[in-house]
C-alpha cells in the first residue's frame, strides 16, 4: 500500500484533499494571472493604436493645411485673371480641406472612431455603401496583382478566338464585319 493510500486507511485523508486544493490554487493563480497579462497586452496594443491614429491623422491634417494654403495662393491668381467664378468654386473646395484639416490636427482617435460609429448609426446605407465601394476597390487590386503572374506570363487578352477569321462582310445590322469560319469547322 503506498503511503497516500495508508494515511487514508489511518484517517488521514486530509493531506490528498490539501494537495488537491493546494493545486487548485495555483491554477487559479495562474489563469488570473494570464488574464491580467492578456488585458495588460490588450490595453498596450489599444494605446498604441491609438498613438498611431493620432499620429497619422495629425500629419494628413497638416498636409491639408498646407494643400489649402496652395489653393488660396490659386484663388488669388483667378481672380486676378479676372475669373471669379473658378475662384469662388476653389474657395468653396478650400473652406472643406480646411474644416478636414482641422479636424485632423484636432482629434484624436476616440473622437474619431466614436463619430463614426454615431454617423454609421445614423446613416447606415452610406457605410454600406462605403464597404461595398472598398470590396470592389480590393478585389479589383486583387484581380490586377493576380494577372501579373510571377513566372512573367501575359494575361489572356479578348481578340479572335482561334479558327475564326473575319472577312469584309458586315452584320445585319450593318455593324462591324462578321466572322467566318476558317476551316470549315464550328469553333
Amino acid at each position: 500500500m503506498s503511503q497516500v493510500e495508508q494515511r487514508h486507511a489511518q484517517g488521514g485523508g486530509t493531506e490528498g484533499d490539501s494537495m488537491v486544493a493546494e493545486t487548485k490554487q495555483k491554477v487559479e493563480e495562474s489563469a488570473g494571472k494570464a488574464a491580467e497579462t492578456a488585458r495588460s497586452q490588450a490595453g498596450q496594443a489599444t494605446e498604441r493604436l491609438r498613438r498611431t491614429v493620432d499620429e497619422r491623422s495629425t500629419d494628413l491634417g497638416r498636409r491639408a493645411g498646407s494643400m489649402a494654403q496652395a489653393m488660396r495662393k490659386t484663388s488669388e491668381e483667378l481672380r486676378a485673371q479676372g475669373k471669379e467664378s473658378e475662384a469662388s468654386l476653389n474657395d468653396r473646395a478650400l473652406d472643406v480641406v480646411e474644416r478636414v484639416g482641422r479636424y485632423l490636427e484636432e482629434a484624436d482617435g476616440r473622437r474619431m472612431a466614436s463619430e463614426a460609429q454615431d454617423f454609421g448609426r445614423r446613416r447606415p446605407w452610406v457605410m454600406a455603401l462605403a464597404g461595398a465601394g472598398i470590396g470592389l476597390l480590393g478585389a479589383r487590386l486583387l484581380k490586377s496583382s493576380a494577372s501579373r503572374s510571377p513566372s512573367g506570363d501575359t494575361p489572356r487578352t479578348l481578340g479572335p478566338r482561334p479558327g475564326y477569321q473575319t472577312t469584309g462582310a458586315t452584320s445585319p445590322a450593318g455593324g462591324s464585319p462578321s466572322p467566318a469560319v476558317s476551316g470549315g469547322g464550328t469553333p
